[in-house]
């Protein structure tokens, strides 16, 4: 027994870019998927803003410290898997026919 993932013969990196997305609902669900990133990096956007302005205001004063880790945190979790599967998604709807 080994803990590879079985691929049926296929590369994993390939077997992943093959599998199908989940249905979009032609292009209002597109749009709705766009919509749903903007709203998501403009979110982002408001948080480095408010971190950016106690930065400004505080300096390096322990209440902007942790709004500097929380921000990072962010960018290192969520903001990575958010652009790993926006660039999938976004990349397979290009290619909808």
């Amino acid at each position: 027994m080994t803990n590879e993932r079985k691929t049926n013969g296929v590369d994993a990196g390939d077997a992943r870019e093959d599998t199908p997305i989940i249905s979009v609902g032609g292009p209002d669900g597109a749009a709705n998927r766009i919509a749903q990133l903007c709203a998501t990096l403009r979110r982002t956007v408001d948080v480095c803003e408010q971190v950016e302005r106690l930065v400004r205001a505080r300096g390096f004063d322990p209440q902007a410290r942790a709004a500097l880790s929380e921000l990072a945190d962010y960018f290192d979790g969520n903001l990575a898997m958010i652009a790993a599967g926006t660039g999938r998604v976004l990349r397979r709807l290009a290619n909808l026919r």
